[in-house]
């Protein structure tokens, strides 16, 4: 049997230390938002069977683009394969500021002689179902999506609303396979609901919702793409106090005591959203990554990447709750997973004859076997002496009337008798104005 050995482009994984050693190095790994990671870790269980550190390019858009002669090169010599991991780059701005080297992509894939596989590809449109939204794509991008399109036997993408737009710009060889994250576990994934009683809990993918009698319920928060809350819990926050924007909206009870997480290691995510009975939010990776480790889940994003995956999957998708007072019981009393569970063998059965059409035979390839697989990198909360100096710092008086005092004494919050002396300390340079 012949080795599956592929070179996968555009991972966004973080592998070691060095991706994480500042909150600029954690961010322009996972290209702006920790879903990106999420496509690239499913693929690699699904393929492998366990979680290793293939050959790679971390990032299509910081790669030195003068290598690619040797890249290709061992590409050639060493590999099966080509995976190119893509996110939602149909749009017609780019996302978090990062611009794809349409030209240098291109040229490098050109030079590949082995099987280019492109998956995860997606269109967004953030007004929704927009049927001109395809005249709005810039020539540029459309020329560079129509050359992809060349290389490669079946662009598998997000959903059929991607197909469609690909339809419009003439390109006729997409299928809607949707997002290998989807497909993680194998086939088989079923979801069940538990009761709702005194144990239920909640996470919220996204920094917040509008959760009515939000107080009475243990909740948590997943952070993807909030760079600024993850530098103030796992990073220096020396810089951060007087550029953090004045977010209203912020639940800064959960947020104090460290309810807010962000993770660098995935299965660490997984396993933390496993405390909790459901998630809901806007994050349409975090979602999947809840319904991976078990965990109902309803999406809430108003934009068409998330409407045609809900679409596919048979996800709950709620988007109008998004900007209202949630009934959380309501809610999930609502949410039903039956389609989603009977239809998820013949969707994975679907992608994996998708890959066969790309070459990628799992029933005549094997595997390296000696490939051990590999723990990523762990985020480290901030102490609890540095995070709290922060949080009072800056949340008391922008938010609460309430003394410092008051509010840890209210809240139950241990923090040492010389913090408080300290953040007393600052309340009182803010009221005299000595401090922004």
């Amino acid at each position: 049997m012949k080795i599956l050995n592929p070179f996968f482009l555009n991972t966004n994984l973080c592998y070691d230390k060095n991706d994480i050693l500042s909150v600029e190095d954690f961010e322009k790994t996972v290209a702006g938002n920790t879903g990106n990671s999420y496509i690239s870790y499913s693929l690699i269980n699904l393929l492998y069977k366990k979680f290793i550190r293939p050959d790679e390019i971390k990032n299509i858009f910081t790669y030195d683009y003068s290598q690619t002669d040797k890249d290709t090169d061992y590409i050639n010599n060493n590999n099966s394969h080509v995976i190119l991991v893509m996110q939602d780059q149909i749009r017609v701005s780019e996302s978090y500021g990062y611009e794809l080297p349409f030209e240098n992509i291109i040229k490098f894939l050109k030079k590949i002689k082995k099987p280019i596989i492109i998956t995860s590809l997606g269109a967004n449109c953030f007004t929704g179902d927009d049927s001109s939204f395809y005249k709005q794509i810039s020539p540029q991008r459309v020329i560079f999506f129509q050359e992809l399109a060349s290389l490669t036997e079946s662009i598998g993408v997000r959903g059929d609303f991607t197909v469609e737009v690909l339809n419009q710009l003439g390109i006729f060889n997409a299928e809607a396979v949707g997002c290998p994250s989807f497909f993680e576990t194998g086939p088989d994934r079923i979801i069940s609901k538990k009761p709702f009683d005194d144990n239920f809990s909640f996470a919220v993918g996204g920094s917040y919702l509008n959760i009515k009698n939000i107080h009475e319920f243990h909740r948590g928060y997943v952070l993807q793409d909030e760079f600024e809350f993850i530098e103030a819990q796992y990073f220096d926050t020396k810089n951060l106090l007087n550029n953090f924007r004045d977010y209203h909206g912020l639940d800064i009870e959960a947020f104090i005591k460290g309810n807010y997480r962000a993770f660098s290691n995935i299965k660490e995510w997984q396993d933390y959203l496993k405390n909790f009975t459901f998630l809901l939010g806007s994050r349409m990776h975090g979602g999947i990554a809840a319904l991976n480790a078990g965990i109902p889940t309803v999406v809430m994003n108003k934009d068409s990447r998330a409407r045609e995956m809900c679409e596919l999957y048979s996800i709950p998708y709620r988007p109008e709750l998004l900007h209202t007072e949630i009934d959380v019981e309501k809610l999930y009393s609502e949410c039903n997973y039956d389609l989603m569970n009977t239809e998820y063998n013949s969707l994975y059965n679907n992608y994996i004859k998708w890959l066969l059409k790309n070459h990628i035979d799992l029933d005549n390839y094997i595997t390296d076997t000696t490939i051990e697989s590999i723990e990523q990198p762990s985020l480290v909360m901030n102490n609890v002496d540095k995070f709290s100096q922060f949080c009072y710092a800056k949340f008391n008086y922008h938010f609460y009337k309430p003394s410092v005092e008051e509010y840890i004494e209210n809240n139950n919050i241990g923090i040492k008798g010389g913090i408080k002396q300290l953040l007393k300390a600052i309340k009182n340079r803010i009221m005299r104005g000595e401090s922004k």
